[in-house]
Formats: C-alpha cells, sequence, structure tokens
C-alpha cells in the first residue's frame, strides 16, 4: 500500500523493473481499465511490440493474455509489480491472479491509496496474501538472489568463414584423397578441417546409447545431419562435413548416403545449403519485434530450415519431442503425369519425414509456439504448431521485414530439402571402428541404425512414377558405393588391417576382386622388387577412414571412370 501517493515509491518500483532478472514492473495505461488494455500493457512491459497485434491477429479477449502467460514463461518472470493496481477493474485482477498462479510468478499489486478498494478486495477472497505497507518489507521477496542471468548464446564453432576452392565431385571413398592431390597445402587444411570435423563428430555420435525415441533409423541420420551443418558458412563445408560423416558411418559399418556434390552445391536446399543461422542479432530482432509466439516462431523456423512457411502449416505437436529438439515435418510425393524436373527425379517415392535439428537458440521459440498452440486449440487431438490464420506465409514474411531478417531468398518446399533424400544401410562386414560397450546390455546407436525405413503415412504412399528410376546414377563411369561393395571393403580393410594370412581371409564372391578394382576401391599393390601383391584396400580408401596420414602420391587413373558420386 502507498496510501500517501508517493512519487518515491512510484520511482522506485520503475527502478526495479530488469526483465534480464526475471523482474517485471507494470505502469498501467491511464485511463483505461479493461484486461484487454492491460494485456497490451503486460506486452509492452515484455518488450513485445503492441503496434504490430493487428498485423499477426493477436487481438480479442483471450489471445493477448495467452500470449502474455507464454512469453513469462519464455522470459523466466518470477516477479511481476503491477502499479497502479487501484485503478484496475475487478477483472483485471482476476486475470493477473489466474496469470500468475499459471506461471508460478510472484505478484505484487500495488494500490496508492489508504486500503484497497471493497470491489478488488472481495477478489481476494481464499487468495493467501499479505497487505504491506513498508516499500523495503513489499521488496524484500522479489529481490533476485543471484546475479542477472546471462543467457547462453550458440557458438557457432565455425573459424574458416571464406569459401573454400572448388572441392572434388568424387564421393566418400576418394574425396579426401582428391582434394589432397588437387589443392595446395593451406587450401587441403581447411577442406580437411572440415572433413575431420564431421568424421569425429560421426563417430562420437555413433558410439552413443540408442536413444528412447521410436522414430525409424533414417529420421536419427537426419537429426544428426542437419545438427551437423546449421553453422557451416558455405555450401563447400557443408559438402566437406557430410563426406567426412560418410567416412564415419563406414568405420562403424555403415552406408551413409547422401545427395551428389552437383546436387548439394547447386541444386537442393536446407540446413547448411541455404538456410540461415539464428544469431543473437536475429534473435533480439524476434524478440522485440514480434508479438505473437507462432510468428515469432515461424520466422525463426524459416531461417534454420531454409523452406517456406508454408512448408510448415503442417507440423503437428504429435510429431515432436517435448524438449522440441527436432522439427519433424510430414513430406508427400506429388503424383504428376509431367516429366519431372530434376528435383522430383531425386526426391523419394513414397512418403516420409524431414527433420530438422533445431539450434537451442530457436528452442524457446518453439516452445513458446507449442503452448501457445495447445492454449489456442485444447480440444484438438493434433494441434498444429503454426496455426493459421497467424502462421501464415504473409505475416511470417510481414514480422521478418518489421525486424530487418532476411528470409532465405524464394525458400523453397520440403520436396527440395536434401535431408529426405539421405540413407543409411547396415554393412554386412565388421566395422573399422570399436564401439564401446554400454552398461546394461543398451546398444550404441550405430547398431539401431540402417532399419528398413517405415513410410510417414500408409494413404498414398503409391510409388509415383519418375523419367529416370535410377536418378541417383545419372553418370557413367566408377559407381558410387553400394552395400555390397562396402562390405567387400571394409572386409578387405579387416583383413589388411590384421596382417590375415591369404588363406585365412574373407571369401568373396567369384569376380567381387575385379569389380572392387574397376571401382577404384581395391588394387595390387607391387612390392620393391616390382612384383604384385595381395589384393589390398585402394589407397584412397584407407585415407578417407583416416587410416593412413597420406594418400598415394601417384594412382594410376583407370580411363573413362571420372564420376561423380555420392
Amino acid at each position: 500500500m502507498d496510501p500517501t501517493d508517493d512519487v518515491r515509491v512510484t520511482a522506485s518500483l520503475l527502478g526495479h523493473h530488469d526483465p534480464a532478472r526475471g523482474r517485471v514492473v507494470v505502469h498501467p495505461t491511464p485511463a483505461s481499465s479493461s484486461p484487454t488494455a492491460f494485456a497490451y500493457d503486460l506486452l509492452a512491459a515484455l518488450d513485445r511490440p503492441v503496434t504490430r497485434l493487428e498485423a499477426e491477429h493477436l487481438t480479442g479477449v483471450v489471445r493477448p493474455w495467452q500470449a502474455v502467460a507464454v512469453w513469462m514463461v519464455t522470459d523466466q518472470v518470477t516477479d511481476l509489480i503491477v502499479l497502479r493496481a487501484d485503478r484496475l477493474s475487478g477483472g483485471t485482477w482476476n486475470h493477473l491472479i489466474g496469470l500468475c498462479q499459471q506461471t508460478g510468478t510472484r505478484l505484487m499489486l500495488v494500490c496508492h491509496t489508504r486500503q484497497i478498494p471493497a470491489s478488488l478486495g472481495a477478489v481476494l477472497t481464499g487468495i493467501e496474501h499479505h497487505v504491506l505497507t513498508d516499500l523495503a518489507q513489499a521488496l524484500a521477496p522479489h529481490e533476485p538472489a543471484h546475479p542477472p542471468r546471462v543467457r547462453a548464446q550458440p557458438q557457432s564453432g565455425r573459424q574458416d568463414t571464406d569459401q573454400l576452392p572448388d572441392l572434388p565431385a568424387a564421393g566418400v571413398a576418394h574425396f579426401r584423397a582428391e582434394a589432397y592431390r588437387r589443392l595446395d597445402a593451406v587450401s587441403f587444411a581447411r577442406v580437411d578441417a572440415a572433413y575431420q570435423h564431421g568424421q569425429q563428430a560421426a563417430c562420437d555420435w555413433l558410439s552413443r546409447p540408442a536413444p528412447d525415441e521410436t522414430w525409424t533409423g533414417t529420421e536419427h541420420v537426419q537429426l544428426f545431419l542437419t545438427g551437423l551443418v546449421p553453422d557451416s558458412p558455405t555450401r563447400a563445408h557443408t559438402l566437406a562435413r557430410l563426406r567426412g560423416a560418410q567416412a564415419g558411418f563406414l568405420e562403424h559399418g555403415l552406408l551413409l548416403d547422401v545427395p551428389p556434390a552437383r546436387d548439394l552445391m547447386d541444386v537442393l536446399s536446407g540446413p547448411g545449403l541455404n538456410a540461415l543461422p539464428v544469431s543473437p542479432d536475429a534473435l533480439q530482432r524476434i524478440r522485440t519485434g514480434v508479438a505473437h509466439p507462432m510468428v515469432a516462431a515461424g520466422v525463426a523456423t524459416a531461417l534454420f530450415t531454409g523452406i517456406s512457411p508454408q512448408g510448415m502449416s503442417y507440423a503437428t505437436l504429435a510429431a515432436h519431442r517435448p524438449d522440441l529438439v527436432a522439427l519433424r515435418l510430414a513430406w508427400r510425393p506429388q503424383m504428376t503425369k509431367m516429366v519431372p524436373k530434376l528435383i522430383k527425379q531425386t526426391a523419394p517415392t513414397v512418403s516420409t519425414w524431414a527433420v530438422f535439428h533445431v539450434p537451442v537458440a530457436a528452442r524457446p521459440l518453439l516452445r513458446a509456439a507449442a503452448s501457445f498452440a495447445i492454449q489456442q486449440q485444447p480440444a484438438a487431438t493434433r494441434p498444429r504448431l503454426f496455426e493459421p490464420p497467424a502462421a501464415t506465409n504473409k505475416r511470417i514474411q510481414a514480422a521478418a521485414d518489421h525486424c530487418q531478417i532476411a528470409l532465405p531468398v524464394q525458400p523453397p518446399t520440403l520436396e527440395a530439402t536434401w535431408q529426405i533424400r539421405v540413407t543409411c544401410t547396415q554393412i554386412d562386414a565388421p566395422p573399422v571402428h570399436t564401439v564401446a560397450s554400454h552398461p546394461e546390455g543398451q546398444p550404441p546407436i550405430s547398431r539401431v541404425l540402417g532399419q528398413p525405413s517405415r513410410p510417414a503415412f500408409t494413404s498414398r504412399n503409391h510409388a509415383k512414377p519418375t523419367a529416370n528410376d535410377h536418378a541417383h546414377d545419372r553418370w557413367h563411369g566408377r559407381r558410387p558405393l553400394t552395400a555390397d561393395t562396402a562390405a567387400s571393403v571394409l572386409h578387405l580393410i579387416h583383413d589388411h588391417l590384421g596382417a590375415i594370412a591369404p588363406r585365412d581371409r574373407h571369401r568373396r564372391p567369384e569376380g567381387r576382386s575385379w569389380l572392387l578394382i574397376r571401382r577404384q576401391l581395391a588394387c595390387y599393390p607391387h612390392d620393391p622388387d616390382g612384383n604384385l601383391t595381395a589384393l589390398a584396400p585402394h589407397p584412397d580408401v584407407l585415407y578417407a577412414l583416416s587410416l593412413t596420414e597420406r594418400p598415394a602420391p601417384n594412382v594410376p587413373e583407370r580411363t573413362l571412370v571420372r564420376h561423380e558420386d555420392h
């Protein structure tokens, strides 16, 4: 209570406004006591733009209060102090009490009168409260016991942001060696840093215990790969990281197929290609420039996915983990009799999931949108994360323009995302990399990958006609690794590293040795006297798996076998 309406009390309380410490002070708009008007005052105190409410479809009596509750939880507001509370209506007090019970926030209602007005005092019936007249005593529970929270900003981890030199179009078996032979030492070191980053990250991830989610193996792989490349400064860095990840998977007995180099560099979209990082500056612009939780999450999602908001419109909360580490969007192929374009040729022929890793910085915004969606659609069995008419292409783009955030230029739909083309297959061969054991016999994640992928939906899963059923194999010459050839190579590497006698080595089917030689995956090396020795893995393959310090400087090239592979 401030019975004398002391200006020093008001000034002192306003000075305690510090959202970074979780403390918000609200001064109501004069001559306005309605609950809706005060909800706008709360949004303004939370640094949300009240001038955007109409544009973002955040009007009415209920939605502004729902947005306030969501943002208070997102901003971790622990104390809410309301000045001139004696001038508010009983309905506003009821809304405030319900708001703080919902969010777990301490509430201080400051009445600048000698006693609480009777109409307002009736609201407090049955509510535990204390009436205080000493300012210091009133502020004591609201004083933070800890220093201001420092919101951890995501570390990009990228030191090399300049464009890499032209990279080899070769697949994982020869990519690193060809880069070594083609580039100078400085340029190769930059490429190899990205390659080894991907390889080590893959080995670390594959050695972890298998997760509890009932996703298919490919969805787990998509989540890992999209989390590997969001901070890639260029498409070339992304290609180098993915090649390194392929090597790491191969070490663990898994064949990871990603789109060809040409498609990654020029055609496809998604994280690490056309997507943009959710930077601290972008987060602050969204925080102060967008009031609607769904629209704010839509702007952030358009940045880190690289796809249009329309492609996110059918994201449902039932398809996501509670912590929103991953964003799963259903993709269905379209039936067409027209000759498909390149993107359609290489897209999956059945319905599948497109999985995006959600950057740490963007997760609070998506959790806010999820909480708002549940409040907006309490009766829906599968509430949508981005519900029209608020989260539409037009409104999200307008919000981004208002925040002066440039979204990806002409963002495509899910059909153009590279991760829906990823496949992972178990190889029937001993892995090169030793997998750590886990307690209680829990297998590492590498042992649950490569299983047949179940479609996202059973209906409409008809194979769509394509102009080329072998679109992934569009070039003549050396072909990509297959599960068959990869198994033979791993057996060969296992025999080679173990110095196993020829009579005890893995028996390969008739003609397999020639197949490996023809595809430049194996060779017959010469001894110092020039005599042919036993079949050995190609030096490029050993170098790709980091089993040798450097590749052979001069490897005889078979004519007409240059090929852009996976």
